[in-house]
């Protein structure tokens, strides 16, 4: 169900992308990323720290593509994303208190998914636009 949960402000920005356009669904997924940290605090006490950076990137390149009419901006926002987190696992190495085999584990993972994710995501979205614009 969180997997789901997490998802939902993408699920939102692609619907609404298709039905009204970019900078419409910038709007949604950014009201939707925000109602998902208020849910998130109202039910569990607490900010979930992904939400809040994914947030934090959203509203900055997001608030940029909207103010510059420039959707290179918004674009930015995932790999950024997946380069703080990549970095942070492969930190938590040296900062961490975790079991080194596992948070090694996390960081070949991490750098794996970095690469993938962003190849496949970038890939994806530049046919979709091809396809369809």
């Amino acid at each position: 169900m969180k997997f789901l949960f997490d998802f939902g402000p993408i699920i939102l920005f692609f619907v609404i992308y298709k039905t009204y356009g970019l900078y419409p669904a910038i709007y949604a997924m950014i009201a939707g990323t925000f109602a998902q940290l208020i849910y998130t605090r109202w039910t569990t006490g607490k900010f979930e720290n992904s939400h809040l950076i994914t947030f934090g990137l959203l509203v900055v390149f997001g608030g940029v593509t909207l103010v510059l009419r420039d959707p290179a901006f918004v674009m930015w926002k995932v790999s950024v994303l997946y380069v703080a987190f990549a970095l942070a696992l492969i930190g938590s190495m040296w900062f961490g208190k975790k079991n080194t085999d596992r948070t090694y584990a996390w960081q070949r993972i991490a750098i794996a998914s970095l690469h993938m994710g962003e190849t496949y995501l970038v890939l994806g979205f530049r046919l979709y636009r091809h396809f369809h614009c």
